[in-house]
């Protein structure tokens, strides 16, 4: 057993040295890995997203109401489409974004002045899905999440979802904690295809009156009765990360409190982006406090072993003592 270990410690450690291109046990995919797009085939960078969903799919129809949103939040969130909506937002303001920026984007694009100017892949996205698909589980980021009602009365939840994001007061760091409702799969039209894939979730209410944070203990708590007002469930499903939500099973008075659990990303290793210098500077000043008695001691072990004079003498007195009655009694 011990053979066989190490020959696999030695052949991990070899293939950091093989090219990225020779299949080896380090870049095989695991049953949890991801897969995206080809990145050879051009297309806008919000579509050349990893991901691997389960292969039993249903066709879906949106609402309208459905459709909107998602669409915005696929406009938002593209790095190209971002200069249109920073010239929009100036013109009109950002009040106007969730009402008129699909309208105005699809005029700008098809504009007979500005065609010549944009790619093909701006006019496809502007005219929305062409058709959408949903799914019951979807791994990426190293998670495998599952809807609130696949992963209801199974052994393992996975559809506790957690994703930054802003308030709308240019606050962008504002933790929201939801359940996953459903995962959709998003196709647009023209070639190539063009997929994406969205998570609809169902978010609690991010101010203090539905999360509160306990930094003494590193403790959050969702309410989970109480829900976020605004009407914003998507998300790109890479933005993501995920969390269990665990009760308070002996406290009626926080039955309607859940706590966050934050969960590890599985096959990957979270790293630090600063390096804390503070606890080697801590531990070289540790020689300062020891004291000159304590330092004898250590230097010498057998004295902290011999027993203390006074000590000594005391048994011997009680000793005496006992010889004595002894004695009498005789």
């Amino acid at each position: 057993m011990v053979q066989v270990y190490l020959a696999k410690e030695r052949s991990h450690f070899c293939s950091y040295y093989f090219d990225d291109h020779v299949s080896c046990l380090r870049n095989r995919p695991n049953r949890h890995g991801d897969t995206g797009n080809d990145p050879a085939v051009q297309s806008l960078s919000i579509f050349n997203q990893p991901g691997k969903g389960s292969k039993k799919r249903t066709l879906r129809k949106l609402t309208e109401k459905e459709k909107k949103s998602a669409e915005l939040h696929v406009l938002l969130n593209c790095p190209e489409v971002q200069p249109f909506l920073d010239y929009f937002v100036s013109q009109y303001g950002h009040d106007q974004v969730f009402p008129s920026f699909i309208t105005w984007y699809t005029n700008w694009v098809y504009n007979s002045k500005n065609a010549a100017t944009f790619d093909q892949f701006f006019k496809d996205i502007s005219w929305g899905p062409v058709t959408v698909h949903t799914m019951h589980q979807y791994n990426v980021n190293g998670f495998k999440f599952a809807t609130e009602k696949y992963s209801k009365n199974k052994k393992t939840n996975n559809s506790g979802v957690w994703v930054k994001g802003d308030d709308g007061n240019q606050n962008e760091n504002v933790d929201y904690f939801g359940v996953l409702h459903e995962i959709l799969e998003l196709e647009y039209s023209g070639w190539p295809i063009k997929r994406i894939v969205l998570f609809q979730c169902k978010w609690f209410d991010p101010t203090s009156r539905g999360t509160r944070e306990f930094k003494q203990h590193n403790i959050i708590e969702v309410k989970h009765t109480r829900k976020y007002e605004a009407y914003d469930p998507f998300i790109i499903a890479q933005n993501a990360k995920q969390v269990y939500y665990a009760p308070y099973p002996l406290r009626r008075d926080k039955s309607d409190w859940w706590v966050v659990i934050k969960t590890k990303p599985m096959g990957r290793v979270e790293v630090e982006n600063e390096l804390d210098v503070a606890y080697q500077n801590e531990i070289s000043s540790v020689h300062q406090v020891v004291d000159a008695e304590l330092e004898m001691n250590l230097d010498h072990p057998d004295h902290i072993l011999e027993e203390p004079k006074e000590r000594r003498r005391e048994k011997k007195e009680r000793r005496r003592e006992k010889r004595r009655l002894r004695q009498q009694k005789r």
